[in-house]
């Protein structure tokens, strides 16, 4: 069963723009990796600019010469929607404020949203949080520290 989420960043206007990620969206899974791998604003634009993602590893892209598709994936390489399966549409979306994300990640069955803003990246879980119009962030570096 897969844990959605979204993964964007947020613009100085308060604009965001964000993917959509299929599998493991949980603060252990996505939440370690961004931190972890992906941990800078450079890093952040380059997941923008592969678009909705089936799954966020370590790696944006694999080496020159590996064949990387989905269905035959290199490990530890993510798979992209557009570039590994093809599809069409899978670019990232933005939004005017923080309240049209939210509730446009939660109407899409969204669990956990992550925005890198003010350098860091933080996560909120959608449905459980105190706010469902902007979100409880936490810095996902709080979940790092114990996966």
């Amino acid at each position: 069963m897969a844990t959605r989420s979204f993964i964007g960043v947020q613009k100085p206007d308060g604009s965001i723009e964000a993917v959509y990620c299929h599998y493991d969206g949980y603060p252990k899974g996505v939440g370690h990796t961004l931190h972890t791998y992906h941990n800078s604003l450079i890093a952040a634009a380059s997941i923008l600019e592969l678009g909705d993602l089936s799954y966020l590893a370590e790696k944006l892209a694999p080496e020159p010469g590996q064949d990387h598709k989905f269905g035959n994936a290199v490990e530890g390489v993510t798979v992209a929607y557009g570039r590994d399966r093809g599809e069409k549409g899978t670019e990232a979306k933005t939004f005017q404020s923080i309240d049209k994300f939210m509730f446009y990640c939660s109407s899409s069955w969204a669990e956990y949203v992550y925005l890198f803003r003010d350098g860091a990246w933080y996560y909120s879980d959608v449905f459980y949080s105190n706010s469902k119009t902007t979100g409880d962030w936490n810095p996902c570096f709080t979940v790092a520290e114990f996966a």
